[in-house]
């Protein structure tokens, strides 16, 4: 198989006919959520945020 710009837009019979530049963007779109939401959970998990330490038990804002 070569690769070719010429043949990315055509309908390929292996995916019903959907053409192939659809399912290269899907598998990017694909990995890029996977990394995205992974380093998200394990922020979450971790404890780890950008807004720094958590005020857990002090009063903040408007119910002081």
């Amino acid at each position: 198989m070569t690769f070719s710009l010429k043949a990315i837009f055509q309908r390929d019979e292996r995916y019903e006919g959907v053409r192939r530049i659809n399912i290269y963007l899907l598998w990017l779109l694909y990995i890029l959520m996977f990394f995205g939401l992974g380093n998200s959970a394990v922020a979450y998990s971790c404890g780890i945020s950008s807004m720094g330490k958590p005020a857990v038990g002090k009063p903040t804002g408007v119910f002081q």
